[in-house]
């Protein structure tokens, strides 16, 4: 099995980490695969942390990274199934995190429709600027 398993949904994808023990060779892992799937165009993420029972507290700065990667790409990051650790811990690094991953997606979604919503506020706004 292999350590990270990776399923693209409409709106993000979902990288299950199939291992107990996050150590920096997890945190470069997950680096590189969203790298190459934002070099394809995607820019949410799930990271589904369930199996994970050892973590290590000096990986959040890497995790933070990759969350501000994803950030300034317009994306969004969503830790779902994270029992390892207290999930406030993430609020002090603006990463969201769920008991779910379906949760994680709902979260997704809304945010993907708030998203929508500003866009299109947006451009009512341009065109009234125009009259």
């Amino acid at each position: 099995m292999s350590e990270l398993a990776i399923k693209r949904e409409e709106q993000y994808t979902l990288i299950t980490v199939n291992i107990q023990k996050a150590d920096n060779a997890l945190f470069e892992l997950l680096y590189n695969q969203v790298i190459l799937e934002m070099e394809e165009g995607r820019v949410n993420f799930i990271f589904d942390f369930e199996k994970i029972q050892d973590f290590n507290h000096s990986l959040y700065l890497k995790l933070n990274h990759i969350n501000n990667i994803v950030l300034k790409e317009g994306g969004i990051l969503v830790i779902a199934c994270f029992s390892a650790v207290n999930p406030d811990l993430f609020n002090d690094l603006d990463i969201v995190s769920t008991k779910t991953v379906v949760e994680a997606g709902d979260y997704v979604f809304m945010e993907e429709i708030e998203r929508h919503f500003l866009e299109v506020d947006d451009d009512e706004d341009e065109e009234d600027q125009e009259d």
